[in-house]
């Protein structure tokens, strides 16, 4: 070994100082060490534990969502279908309502329409009334006396068989 340039005393005194170094320090650290390396395992251990437990404690809150879960679904489906039919009732009612308003607005026009011809009719008469008085005396006036009193005499016959027809038909 001394072609390799190593010391063999150099040698033994530097592995008789590891050892007596190792055996120092095993015997000085081997406590605190298994103490560090015990309580490091029971930290480690109760942390598996907590971890198991939690996961059980996750397990049933999912279960516990997804029971949540299904009863709102459940619940909104009924609610949708409630409102779907209360919103059926009120368009019914609704259109229900429309009509008997149309209806009313219709008769409420029809009887308005039927004043207004009645007014119309009654204006008329009075207008062609005087219109014809008018144009009556008009024509008059470029008659003689002896024609207007001939003219006179037949509307008076014409009037007198006109009562008379219609005495006979009431």
């Amino acid at each position: 070994m001394e072609q390799l340039g190593i010391d063999w005393r150099l040698f033994l005194l530097q592995l008789l100082n590891f050892g007596i170094i190792f055996v120092l320090l095993v015997a000085l650290l081997r406590q605190p060490l298994a103490k560090v390396l015990r309580e490091r395992s029971d930290r480690i251990e109760q942390s598996l534990k907590e971890a198991a437990k939690i996961k059980l404690e996750l397990t049933s809150i999912e279960e516990r969502k997804e029971r949540e879960l299904a009863r709102a679904k459940a619940d909104s489906q009924e609610l949708l279908k409630h409102s779907q039919t209360v919103a059926q009732e009120i368009e019914k009612k609704a259109q229900a309502d429309a009509r008997a308003h149309a209806l009313e607005l219709i008769e409420q026009a029809k009887q308005e329409i039927t004043a207004q011809k009645e007014r119309l009719t009654i204006e008329l008469k009075d207008d062609l009334a005087v219109l014809v008085k008018e144009s009556i005396a008009h024509s008059l006036e470029s008659l003689t006396a002896e024609e207007q009193r001939s003219l006179v005499d037949r509307a008076i016959v014409e009037l007198n068989k006109q009562s008379s027809t219609k005495h006979a038909n009431s």
